[in-house]
Protein backbone atom coordinates (compact mmCIF):
# COMPACT_ATOMS: atom_id res chain seq x y z
CA UNK A 1 0.00 0.00 0.00
CA UNK A 2 1.11 3.38 -0.71
CA UNK A 3 -0.13 6.36 1.13
CA UNK A 4 -0.37 10.02 -0.16
CA UNK A 5 0.91 13.49 1.03
CA UNK A 6 -1.50 16.03 1.78
CA UNK A 7 0.06 18.27 -1.14
CA UNK A 8 -1.30 15.34 -3.88
CA UNK A 9 -4.19 14.77 -1.84
CA UNK A 10 -4.65 18.69 -2.64
CA UNK A 11 -4.14 18.85 -6.00
CA UNK A 12 -6.05 16.29 -6.97
CA UNK A 13 -9.38 18.14 -4.88
CA UNK A 14 -8.29 21.93 -5.80
CA UNK A 15 -7.22 21.40 -9.71
CA UNK A 16 -5.42 24.41 -9.34
CA UNK A 17 -2.25 23.00 -11.02
CA UNK A 18 -2.85 21.53 -14.45
CA UNK A 19 0.33 19.16 -14.60
CA UNK A 20 0.10 18.39 -10.55
CA UNK A 21 -3.91 17.46 -11.10
CA UNK A 22 -3.28 15.34 -13.55
CA UNK A 23 -0.40 13.84 -12.42
CA UNK A 24 -2.67 12.77 -8.97
CA UNK A 25 -5.54 11.61 -11.05
CA UNK A 26 -3.45 8.91 -13.19
CA UNK A 27 -2.03 7.87 -9.54
CA UNK A 28 -5.72 7.36 -8.33
CA UNK A 29 -6.37 5.49 -11.74
CA UNK A 30 -3.43 3.67 -11.42
CA UNK A 31 -4.67 2.76 -7.97
CA UNK A 32 -8.39 2.08 -9.14
CA UNK A 33 -6.98 -0.36 -11.56
CA UNK A 34 -4.67 -2.14 -9.91
CA UNK A 35 -6.72 -3.13 -6.64
CA UNK A 36 -4.20 -1.14 -4.37
CA UNK A 37 -5.95 1.98 -2.37
CA UNK A 38 -4.19 4.92 -1.51
CA UNK A 39 -3.88 5.61 1.99
CA UNK A 40 -4.97 9.03 3.48
CA UNK A 41 -4.00 9.07 7.46
CA UNK A 42 -5.92 11.07 9.65
CA UNK A 43 -2.77 13.52 9.50
CA UNK A 44 -3.17 14.14 6.15
CA UNK A 45 -7.02 14.58 6.36
CA UNK A 46 -6.71 16.85 8.80
CA UNK A 47 -4.17 19.07 6.98
CA UNK A 48 -6.07 18.95 3.98
CA UNK A 49 -9.38 20.25 6.05
CA UNK A 50 -7.32 22.99 6.95
CA UNK A 51 -5.67 23.98 3.41
CA UNK A 52 -9.03 23.45 1.73
CA UNK A 53 -10.19 26.10 4.62
CA UNK A 54 -7.53 28.11 4.85
CA UNK A 55 -5.74 28.73 1.68
CA UNK A 56 -8.62 27.86 -1.07
CA UNK A 57 -11.63 29.76 1.27
CA UNK A 58 -13.41 26.41 0.56
CA UNK A 59 -17.22 26.53 2.09
CA UNK A 60 -17.55 23.75 4.90
CA UNK A 61 -20.79 22.35 2.29
CA UNK A 62 -17.85 21.70 -0.17
CA UNK A 63 -15.62 20.86 1.92
CA UNK A 64 -18.00 17.87 3.03
CA UNK A 65 -18.88 17.22 -0.25
CA UNK A 66 -15.40 16.70 -0.91
CA UNK A 67 -14.38 14.57 1.64
CA UNK A 68 -18.40 12.36 1.16
CA UNK A 69 -16.31 11.87 -2.70
CA UNK A 70 -13.53 10.65 -1.42
CA UNK A 71 -14.87 8.37 0.83
CA UNK A 72 -17.00 6.45 -2.24
CA UNK A 73 -13.69 6.71 -4.55
CA UNK A 74 -12.60 2.74 -4.48
CA UNK A 75 -9.28 3.87 -5.12
CA UNK A 76 -8.79 5.48 -1.59
CA UNK A 77 -8.65 3.82 2.28
CA UNK A 78 -8.99 5.62 5.25
CA UNK A 79 -6.58 5.01 8.40
CA UNK A 80 -9.92 5.36 10.52
CA UNK A 81 -12.98 5.04 7.85
CA UNK A 82 -14.96 4.75 10.36
CA UNK A 83 -13.40 8.18 12.14
CA UNK A 84 -14.30 10.04 8.43
CA UNK A 85 -17.65 8.77 8.22
CA UNK A 86 -18.35 9.74 11.47
CA UNK A 87 -16.76 13.22 10.85
CA UNK A 88 -19.13 13.58 7.91
CA UNK A 89 -22.07 13.09 10.11
CA UNK A 90 -21.05 15.44 12.52
CA UNK A 91 -19.94 18.11 10.25
CA UNK A 92 -23.19 18.27 8.72
CA UNK A 93 -25.20 18.00 12.01
CA UNK A 94 -23.21 20.36 13.81
CA UNK A 95 -21.55 24.24 13.56
CA UNK A 96 -18.75 23.24 15.30
CA UNK A 97 -15.16 23.85 12.98
CA UNK A 98 -14.24 20.80 10.79
CA UNK A 99 -10.81 20.90 12.52
CA UNK A 100 -12.44 20.18 15.91
CA UNK A 101 -14.99 17.67 14.84
CA UNK A 102 -11.97 15.31 13.97
CA UNK A 103 -9.48 16.12 17.01
CA UNK A 104 -12.73 15.38 19.71
CA UNK A 105 -13.93 11.97 17.41
CA UNK A 106 -10.34 11.12 17.18
CA UNK A 107 -10.14 11.50 21.30
CA UNK A 108 -13.17 9.45 21.87
CA UNK A 109 -11.93 6.70 19.63
CA UNK A 110 -9.00 6.68 21.57
CA UNK A 111 -11.23 6.15 24.63
CA UNK A 112 -11.07 9.68 25.80
CA UNK A 113 -14.72 11.01 27.99
CA UNK A 114 -14.41 14.46 26.45
CA UNK A 115 -11.70 16.99 24.99
CA UNK A 116 -10.81 19.50 27.35
CA UNK A 117 -10.35 22.67 25.39
CA UNK A 118 -10.05 26.46 26.47
CA UNK A 119 -12.61 27.21 22.91
CA UNK A 120 -15.86 28.29 23.94
CA UNK A 121 -17.02 27.39 20.64
CA UNK A 122 -15.96 24.25 20.24
CA UNK A 123 -17.21 23.44 24.24
CA UNK A 124 -20.58 23.73 22.51
CA UNK A 125 -20.36 20.14 21.33
CA UNK A 126 -20.75 17.31 23.15
CA UNK A 127 -17.07 16.12 22.56
CA UNK A 128 -15.95 18.80 23.96
CA UNK A 129 -15.68 20.30 27.81
CA UNK A 130 -14.35 23.62 28.86
CA UNK A 131 -11.48 23.92 31.41
CA UNK A 132 -13.16 24.96 34.42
Amino acid sequence: MKAIDTNVLVRFLVCDDAAMTERARRMFEHAKEASEPLLISTLVFLETLWVLRSTYAFSREAIIKAVKQLLILPAVTFESYGLIRAFVQEATAANTDLADILIGLQARAAGAETTMTFDSKAAKHPLFTIVP
